[in-house]
């Protein structure tokens, strides 16, 4: 005869809460450090209606639109150098097509210049009221 004991069990430990352990620390984005960031600018410039509003219905949300003039690897135009273009005008200025086909890089920058200009002017406006 063969006496049967339970088999001793360990006590359940409580549940550990889970925490996140790494040596890396929050930064802030890349975007936002480097020089030329504005993002008040940035802001103010998505609430306003695209460039092109009168002569073009826009149907998606409005993107900065970046002069880009010496840019690439990395680099990247002040924010005060954007104007607002929703993001079907914003897609037709990249790839050259639509009411932009068949502008040269003359008047390109030209036009892009002064939409520049009357943005700035805006904001200039609006920062002081």
């Amino acid at each position: 005869m063969t006496l049967a004991f339970p088999k001793p069990s360990r006590p359940k430990k409580a549940p550990r809460r889970l925490t996140r352990k790494t040596w890396m620390r929050k930064r802030r984005p890349r975007r936002l450090s480097r020089p030329g960031s504005d993002l008040a600018y940035l802001v103010w410039l998505h609430t306003q209606p695209c460039i092109l509003a009168l002569s073009h219905r826009c149907e998606r949300g409005i993107q900065a639109s970046h002069l880009r003039r010496n840019t690439g690897l990395g680099l990247k135009e002040p924010d005060r150098n954007a104007i607002p273009m929703c993001a079907g005008i914003h897609e037709q200025w990249e790839q050259h097509r639509g009411i932009f086909a068949g502008w040269t890089k003359l008047e390109r920058f030209a036009w892009f210049t002064r939409a520049i200009a009357e943005t700035q002017a805006t904001y200039k406006r609006w920062e002081q009221q």
